[in-house]
Parts: structure tokens; C-alpha cells; sequence
């Protein structure tokens, strides 16, 4: 049964991702927000790889460069990984 939904599931997904848009306008919505306590332990089960990994730096450094005020978990993983807060 798991393998039919899967396999009829995969199937739909490809048909969608290939589907023909020449003919359709979308309006695109940008929504500008910050969550701030998505996997904010990360660094504290794994703190090297957090630590090093360019991605995370560079997003906690865009975070600490955006706002003046950072809530207080924000400002101690910034701590941790070395960030200027």
C-alpha cells in the first residue's frame, strides 16, 4: 500500500515540477520576517560543525548586521560561534 501512495505520489510531483508554465503569470508575494528560535540549540549539539560551517556564519552575521536590538538567543549563539553581537 506505502509503495503504490509513494510511487503514485512521486509521479504527481514529477508531472507538477515539469508541467508547462509559458502560459500563466504568478504574482510573487516577498514577506520579510525572522523567526528567531529555529534550531537555535544546533550549535550547542554539534558546536564545531555549527561554528565552521559557512552558511550558518554568514547567516547569523547577516542577523547581527540587520538588526540593532537581537533577542538574547540570537545574541548568545552569535556569542558562541565567534560573530560580533
Amino acid at each position: 500500500m506505502i509503495a503504490k501512495l509513494t510511487e503514485t505520489w512521486n509521479a504527481e510531483a514529477a508531472a507538477f515540477m515539469t508541467r508547462d508554465l509559458s502560459g500563466v503569470d504568478y504574482v510573487y508575494v516577498w514577506a520579510d520576517g525572522i523567526h528567531v528560535n529555529i534550531r537555535l540549540g544546533e550549535d550547542r549539539l554539534a558546536p564545531q560543525h555549527t561554528r565552521n560551517h559557512p552558511m550558518a556564519r554568514g547567516t547569523i552575521a547577516g542577523l547581527v548586521r540587520a538588526h540593532k536590538q537581537l533577542p538574547e538567543p540570537l545574541r548568545s549563539m552569535a556569542r558562541r560561534m565567534g560573530v560580533a553581537a
